[in-house]
């Protein structure tokens, strides 16, 4: 895949902000340093010839003179990188900080992070977030500034290998040949035949990179259940199965590194080789023309060093080459994700917002992902304040058919007609519970602040929760504090205090007594009378706080519709 493109377009997104001026000041001042930085190894450059001829002439005064200038170009070099790492970090962290903004912002819309667990259309969406990004950013200001800085130190150092590595005159089969600035042509012959043994050794680079970073991901997130679901594991004894996963998941890591690693290793020992061969092939060069006292060692020295710089700019590319794969690396992982959160799947099942107050449902048939269906309504309608009792088969669709209610699944086909603007609130088995403040966890998706102290402690007591009535405002980790039965009553204050026009309950009570089962629904008939209500259950007790009763049934490659129903004579008044 091509990912150059989207990976600028990424890219770019910070340069299109307000915060390009602050952004652009910060990269001007990194690459101004950078190419003082430069500016500072040219000077040494001439320091270097300088000193070496006082040496080889034995002229001590202009050795000791030679000394004061050498602190001040350290010194100044210290200084450059020390003050453009800094500008660089801040760098870094703005443009961070607003491409995760953005990222984070396209994630959580149109319900894309669900979509991407449902679809599986991507691994690992967190981690990429949390850890690409920041390679991302990092790794693309170091290559530029890099880049920008051996483009200078190239035509700085270029000039001077090309005028003090002197020309080639020689004799090939009786032919006069003459080649000037011979020692630059040398460093680009040595260039190139560099990037072709590293290319050669390196190319899988990119694919392993990503594959190792996908694997890893991956037994992190195993690591992480075992963290979040302690209690069950030990509950189950599952210790020796755990142990089985966990290495199983490590082995993957195990089999990408081994390639990797054998791949890194050549890439190092090609780069070692040629950096041997360039710390020798100048001096190698030079030799017979310092002994036949062409040229003096001062000239020597320093022709060196600038064709070891010369030849360390053509071999940008060549130097970088494992960065470069890691750009590359978590460029396509960043492309990937925002392309799967982009992803228009088309609609199957029709979600229509209308002004009436009922909900309609028009010959719906809801699919599994692979086209095998589930189950179908020809027609239903569900009057504003009604109450609907969904049952029917375990792996029929009820769940599903909520999912599609909520506009959360698109496999099938049909129609789904919402009132226009109604507040909507789901209760599933097991409800999303933050870590924070009770009361946070209380009010979400809503802030603390919209409810009062005395609305949650009023709720609590009406939900059996009275041990909770004085830590509204202690932090804990609540989703491992509570049990099952604590967590279904706390969403049902969740809905109390929302008082949603539309609440649907996915087995909601399913770890309640029928006793507090039973007080839960009474308390929605007494508080919510207005608010509809569509529950997915198997207890028939629930029967009786339900005016309609709908049986769906698995349906056949050719049957449509499968739905019995039932008006509830003896369902309950509020």
């Amino acid at each position: 895949m091509n990912s150059f493109k989207p990976a600028v377009r990424l890219l770019s997104i910070y340069w299109k902000s307000p915060e390009k001026w602050i952004g652009g000041l910060l990269a001007g001042g990194v690459l101004l340093l950078g190419l003082l930085d430069t500016y500072l190894m040219v000077r040494y450059n001439d320091w270097y010839g300088d000193f070496f001829n006082s040496l080889q002439q034995g002229k001590a005064a202009l050795f000791w003179a030679a000394i004061p200038i050498l602190v001040v170009l350290m010194l100044g070099t210290m200084m450059m990188q020390v003050l453009q790492s800094y500008l660089d970090a801040w760098l870094q962290l703005r443009w961070r900080a607003l491409t995760t903004r953005h990222l984070i912002k396209e994630w959580l819309s149109k319900k894309a992070y669900y979509r991407i667990e449902r679809d599986q259309l991507g691994d690992n969406p967190d981690q990429r977030i949390s850890d690409d990004i920041s390679n991302f950013i990092e790794l693309t200001i170091s290559l530029t500034i890099r880049f920008v800085t051996t483009i200078v130190s190239l035509g700085s150092f270029g000039y001077l290998t090309w005028t003090k590595g002197g020309d080639l005159d020689t004799t090939i089969f009786g032919l006069v040949v003459h080649i000037p600035g011979y020692m630059f042509w040398v460093a680009v012959i040595y260039a190139v035949a560099d990037f072709g043994l590293t290319h050669l050794a390196g190319h899988r680079l990119l694919n392993l990179s990503v594959r190792r970073e996908a694997v890893e991901a991956e037994f992190r997130y195993s690591l992480m259940q075992v963290r979040e679901h302690s209690e069950q594991i030990a509950m189950y004894h599952g210790e020796v199965d755990e142990d089985k996963r966990l290495m199983g998941r490590f082995g993957a890591i195990w089999a990408v590194c081994r390639p990797l690693f054998l791949v890194s290793a050549q890439v190092n020992l090609t780069n070692n080789f040629s950096t041997r061969v360039m710390g020798l092939l100048p001096l190698m060069l030079m030799a017979p023309s310092v002994l036949s006292g062409t040229i003096d060692l001062g000239s020597m020295m320093a022709a060196n060093a600038a064709w070891m710089s010369t030849a360390l700019g053509l071999s940008w590319f060549t130097r970088n080459y494992t960065t470069i794969a890691e750009w590359r690396a978590a460029a396509l992982r960043l492309v990937l994700l925002e392309k799967a959160i982009q992803d228009d799947q088309k609609q199957g099942v029709k979600l229509i917002v209308h002004s009436e107050g009922k909900i309609s449902v028009d010959g719906l048939i809801l699919q599994l992902p692979n086209g095998e269906r589930l189950t179908g309504i020809k027609s239903l309608q569900i009057p504003q304040g009604d109450r609907l009792m969904i049952s029917g088969p375990s792996g029929v669709g009820k769940s599903t058919f909520l999912r599609a209610i909520a506009g959360l699944w698109p496999h099938g086909q049909g129609a789904i007609r919402m009132p226009r603007d109604a507040s909507r609130l789901f209760l599933p088995q097991r409800s999303y519970i933050p870590s924070g403040p009770l009361k946070d966890a209380l009010c979400y998706p809503s802030s603390s602040d919209s409810f009062s102290d005395e609305e949650c402690r009023q709720y609590l007591m009406l939900c059996r929760l009275p041990n909770l009535l004085d830590r509204l405002h202690e932090h804990s980790r609540w989703s491992n504090r509570l049990s099952i039965g604590e967590q279904q009553r706390l969403a049902f204050v969740r809905a109390l205090l929302h008082k949603p026009d539309l609440l649907f309950l996915d087995e909601a009570t399913s770890a309640l007594d029928p006793e507090t089962e039973e007080i839960l629904y009474r308390t929605l008939l007494v508080e919510l009378p207005e608010t509809t209500v569509v529950s997915v259950a198997h207890r028939t007790a629930l029967q009786v706080f339900h005016s309609q009763l709908v049986k769906l049934e698995a349906v056949g490659a050719k049957d449509e519709f499968a739905a019995g129903f039932t008006n509830n004579n003896a369902s309950l008044e509020a």
